[in-house]
């Protein structure tokens, strides 16, 4: 899932653990270089922070998620429809149709979020301004690939410039996609292929909405604290245990 796809599945979670379940992606858009592994190895030196074990906990959650998600059949769907579309609006090689095929999906299914749910952007951006300054910041900052202060700039320069509101249009989801493929090493879209990507979403529109409502909602359920375990069960170890 894309960056509101995590940020809605988590929100039964505490704020610091949804903000831990968009930290993978935000660090990825900050320094590429800088592993997840290794912030959570360096946030599971402090064992008695609070905040930190939600920030671990939600960055937990986050690859839990993406596990679902990926093999998700309406996910799966609509990402050969758009390989097909892809290859069928021009054989131009230089392109790894997989790829965009894959996070044009995941980019229109955060509009569809955006658009079906007014406060969600301003909901994203209280959780995104926990960053600068608190734990997630200091973690991201003591890696070597990171520098003092980057990583919270990087995340006010978001907030200002509103960037999730670009989900909102499939023209500025492409420039998005064409900036980012251009990073990867690979052509931009022509122009026929972008609007045949347009069309095939436009036409599974509906599938695609209810294969998210119906994820959001397993996935919202996996969030929530689970009931106590009955004495001996061996399923969990710990009563009100949460995330799978």
């Amino acid at each position: 899932m894309n960056l509101l796809g995590h940020f809605v599945t988590a929100q039964p979670l505490p704020p610091q653990a949804q903000l831990g379940a968009v930290l993978p992606d935000l660090v990825s858009l900050h320094r590429r270089r800088i592993r997840m592994h290794e912030l959570v190895r360096a946030g599971e030196a402090h064992p008695g922070d609070a905040e930190v074990a939600q920030l671990l906990a939600g960055i937990a959650f986050h690859h839990h998620v993406d596990r679902e998600f990926h093999v998700a059949p309406f996910f799966e769907r609509s990402t050969a429809r758009l390989q097909a579309a892809l290859r069928g609006a021009s054989g131009r090689p230089g392109l790894k149709r997989f790829f965009p095929a894959h996070l044009l999906t995941e980019m229109y299914l955060d509009g569809l979020l955006l658009n079906e749910q007014p406060g969600l952007a301003r909901a994203f951006d209280a959780v995104l301004g926990l960053a600068p300054g608190g734990v997630a910041e200091r973690l991201v900052a003591a890696h070597p690939a990171s520098d003092p202060g980057a990583f919270g700039a990087f995340v006010e320069r978001l907030l200002a410039q509103r960037f999730v509101d670009a989900y909102r249009s499939m023209g500025a989801c492409f420039l998005r996609m064409n900036r980012i493929l251009g990073r990867m090493g690979q052509r931009p879209l022509e122009v026929a292929e972008q609007e045949a990507v347009a069309a095939t979403l436009a036409a599974h529109a509906a599938e695609l909405r209810d294969g998210l409502r119906g994820f959001v909602q397993a996935m919202q359920m996996a969030a929530q604290p689970h009931p106590p375990v009955e004495p001996g069960s061996a399923d969990r170890a710990a009563a009100g245990a949460r995330l799978p």
